[in-house]
């Protein structure tokens, strides 16, 4: 039977990511979707207009001064008035702080002013149409959120699987020849690496506009940006996978001549060759880490023992999936011979290893 505790955490980590999801489809389509208004309108007919109120308020902290733009103007089509509040349709929190200052100048009240207005809705108004760089500032912002979404759904889809299936060695790649098996112990995929690649040039991206352009970049700029960002994924999910497929991470259990084959990862720079005979116990290796607010986390890593005064460890793999790492490492087990005819158990069970639930 799996870990009942296992279970509860797959169920509560669904959840939550459920509501997760749900918050970011729709914050997703607010910007999108002010983006597409904001790019039609450049068709929309003008009138005139008049400001009818104008008034900002000032907020400060331990950030700097912002400033909050509140107009109203009205304007007349098909002998109908209407009333409008909108500068702009793109969302307007994510733009330049002083950005409201310099509207409330350019739109003093009583100046009469070009209204732009939908034809089939002549209630929907704004005063500036057509893109700007800003406009795609919100969609930089919320990169990172949605790759961490992905990773998230990537994670639990995982789980499932593993949970449901039960697919062998924890589903691993196996690839199995007439002299030798080879396990795919990549960290990640191409697409992963793509996806990590672009959150984090899409974090220093953010960086950059705010401390250059106070979020209102010229649409050069954005483009430049949004190709860069795009660019980086796509060069670390080719390399990533380029290593993967090439073998740099596959450890290779040779039948014929005995041998485990250690992947190039976790500190080896080459290759390293271990008899059988040499391998003490395979296990779950608990390796104590520090993030970035100086707690630290535990994870159990896939590790091989090896024979010697002292024993060396030799760590595999790092998958933040400890069902996965579970069930590799007993299938692993399986798969060499038994230290001795006298001890009778996997090498999992001795000295410390886990055993099959």
């Amino acid at each position: 039977m799996r870990n009942p505790r296992i279970h509860l955490n797959v169920i509560g980590w669904l959840i939550l990511l459920v509501y997760f999801t749900v918050l970011m489809v729709f914050l997703n389509y607010l910007i999108i979707s002010s983006i597409l208004r904001q790019y039609r309108s450049a068709k929309f007919p003008s009138t005139e207009g008049i400001i009818l109120a104008n008034q900002v308020e000032e907020h400060s902290d331990d950030d700097g001064t912002s400033y909050t733009l509140y107009l109203e103007y009205k304007y007349l089509v098909n002998n109908t008035v209407f009333e409008g509040q909108n500068v702009r349709f793109s969302i307007g929190f994510f733009r330049s702080s002083c950005r409201g200052l310099i509207a409330s100048k350019r739109y003093p009240v009583d100046k009469k002013v070009p209204v732009y207005f939908d034809p089939d809705h002549p209630q929907i108004s704004l005063l500036q149409t057509g893109i700007e760089g800003g406009d795609f500032f919100p969609l930089i912002v919320i990169t990172p959120f949605d790759c961490l979404l992905l990773y998230f759904w990537s994670w639990m889809s995982g789980a499932l699987y593993r949970l449901l299936c039960k697919p062998e060695a924890g589903g691993v790649k196996i690839i199995k020849g007439l002299q030798n098996t080879r396990i795919r112990l990549a960290p990640t995929t191409g697409l992963g690496a793509a996806v990590g690649a672009v959150a984090l040039s899409s974090v220093i991206s953010i960086f950059v506009i705010l401390s250059k352009f106070e979020g209102d970049a010229p649409l050069h700029a954005m483009k430049i940006t949004g190709a860069l960002i795009l660019g980086v994924g796509a060069i670390f999910g080719i390399w990533q996978a380029f290593a993967n497929y090439s073998g740099k991470y596959d450890l290779v259990i040779d039948e014929q001549a005995g041998l485990l084959e250690l992947p190039i990862s976790q500190g080896r720079k080459s290759r390293v060759r271990v008899p059988f005979q040499n391998v003490e116990r395979v296990y779950l290796k608990s390796v104590v880490k520090q993030d970035s607010e100086g707690g630290s986390r535990t994870d159990l890593m896939p590790a091989v023992e090896i024979k010697g005064e002292p024993p060396t460890t030799e760590l595999l793999v790092h998958w933040q999936s400890e069902l996965k790492s579970r069930d590799f490492v007993d299938w692993l087990c399986l798969q060499l011979p038994q230290r001795s005819k006298e001890t009778g158990f996997p090498l999992s069970k001795k000295g410390g290893g886990f055993p099959h639930p």
